[in-house]
């Protein structure tokens, strides 16, 4: 099963928070590229910031996750190898299933393994052990999991240098932002301005295995 079939059945448990994001990058931070030094306007200044953070991070522009954050994917099957959506992968906690009773049971570590190895992180079957038998359910497994690259500072250059140039953008025009930003058109000046700073990072539907 592939990253991209993976992305639909994903349900976020814990998001980033927003203390969490301006971590990342601060209102006073911003301020300084318009070499602002009055706090009276910071919380318009903190609201640009998540705005510009929710575009980018997992089912926004990347297809990645940025901070750390708990996720539930849902794949209909077991396959010798499962891709996991919004890399970068830090751990799977676990691993549920229904049992062809309808019981749900935890999968045993034994039987799984975790690799953060290459673009997506993934759950392998180990040698000489088999996936249990399944119930028909519609979602009979639940890998419940940790992304992202960490706290603020572990966050690569180009993806923090793309949110201050995007959330700079949503404080000068405020009423291109609102609770949805990945709704809005980002003008095509910003865009090549995102791209050339993050584009590396993003994470195309074909990308996946």
């Amino acid at each position: 099963m592939n990253a991209s079939e993976l992305l639909l059945p994903a349900v976020a448990q814990t998001a980033p928070t927003k203390a969490e994001i301006l971590v990342l990058l601060t209102a006073d931070a911003l301020k300084a590229t318009r070499r602002v030094k009055h706090s009276q306007e910071d919380a318009l200044y903190e609201d640009a910031i998540v705005e510009a953070f929710d575009f980018f991070d997992a089912k926004g522009w990347l297809n990645r996750a940025i901070l750390t954050q708990t996720w539930k994917a849902y794949p209909t099957k077991w396959d010798t190898v499962i891709e996991l959506p919004f890399p970068p992968l830090q751990s799977v906690t676990s691993i549920t299933y229904t049992d062809t009773d309808g019981a749900t049971q935890t999968l045993a570590t034994s039987v799984y393994g975790v690799s953060t190895n290459g673009l997506f992180g993934t759950v392998y079957l180990k040698d000489g052990q088999s996936w249990p038998d399944l119930h028909a359910d519609p979602d009979p497994i639940c890998i419940t999991f940790e992304c992202g690259y960490g706290a603020g500072a572990a966050v690569p250059a180009g993806i923090r240098k793309a949110i201050k140039l995007l959330a700079t953008h949503y404080f000068e025009n405020p009423s291109q932002t609102y609770a949805e930003p990945r709704l809005v058109e980002v003008p095509r000046k910003i865009m090549y301005g995102i791209e050339a700073a993050a584009g590396k990072f993003r994470i195309l539907n074909d990308q996946s295995a």
